[in-house]
């Protein structure tokens, strides 16, 4: 067994255990299947040797940050970013984060994890990424503002800040309570095509740069094989396989979901 696989192992049995224990105690709207997901797609890239750092724009209490943390390298730089103590910056109300209730979290769950929290609007770090290191990401999570201006917004952020081999997914595309986000996105892909759609998570949407979308939605259909619904559905100008839930997935024990 590789140094790497030692360690996705060991990272397997720490989000392993945070899920069937801890993931139902922490208030958010995060499946279990997409936590999975998203924790899959970060050993993917570890396993392919993409470095870079992870990051979340609306953390609320950490749900799902939680995850990403735990399944990242020890040496990755983690980024949360929330609004928190100034919701008055909350303008579509989604979600009230707590940094105290977050950073409690972190240290029950994750007090190895060195993480910079940005307590910042999404909307003041557009052209800032630079400054706060917030650059060279491989995973970023999109779980802010539910605005079209907000989506949008961070959308830019990610084209900045991802590698180009990086992966973003956004929360809530056709949720019929914030429909600011599936517009936020077309408005983006309608000025950019440097992220593409690749596949539809429960509840999030999956998008790379275009040279690395079938990569990753190779892996994809490989390793979530049991809980492919739907294949090369249209998406605004792009194409997306759709992934539902999955019963009984349980990370420390490879293969992924639905392999072989």
């Amino acid at each position: 067994m590789t140094t790497i696989q030692q360690r996705i192992g060991q990272s397997r049995s720490r989000v392993a255990t945070y899920l069937a224990a801890d993931f139902d105690r922490i208030e958010g709207w995060c499946s279990p299947t997409t936590a999975a997901m998203m924790a899959e797609l970060l050993w993917f890239q570890e396993s392919d040797g993409v470095p870079g750092g992870i990051a979340e724009i609306g953390i609320h209490h950490g749900k799902s940050f939680l995850v990403m943390a735990l399944a990242a390298r020890p040496e990755d730089r983690k980024f949360a970013v929330d609004v928190f103590g100034m919701q008055e910056r909350n303008v579509d109300d989604s979600g009230k984060g707590d940094r105290g209730i977050f950073e409690a979290y972190l240290r029950e769950y994750a007090a190895d994890c060195d993480v910079d929290v940005l307590e910042m609007d999404s909307l003041d770090l557009r052209g800032r990424e630079a400054d706060f290191g917030f650059k060279g990401l491989r995973f970023l999570s999109i779980d802010g503002g539910h605005t079209i201006k907000a989506t949008a917004n961070d959308l830019h952020i990610a084209d900045r800040a991802l590698r180009p081999d990086g992966i973003c997914v956004v929360d809530d595309l056709l949720n019929p309570h914030w429909t600011g986000v599936v517009s936020g996105v077309f408005a983006f892909m309608s000025r950019s095509a440097s992220l593409v759609p690749v596949a539809l998570i429960p509840n999030k949407l999956v998008m790379s740069r275009p040279a690395h979308r079938s990569r990753i939605l190779a892996f994809m259909r490989s390793a979530f094989a049991r809980s492919r619904e739907k294949s090369d559905l249209e998406l605004g100008t792009g194409l997306i396989d759709v992934f539902g839930e999955f019963p009984g997935y349980h990370p420390a024990d490879p293969p992924a979901v639905g392999g072989t």
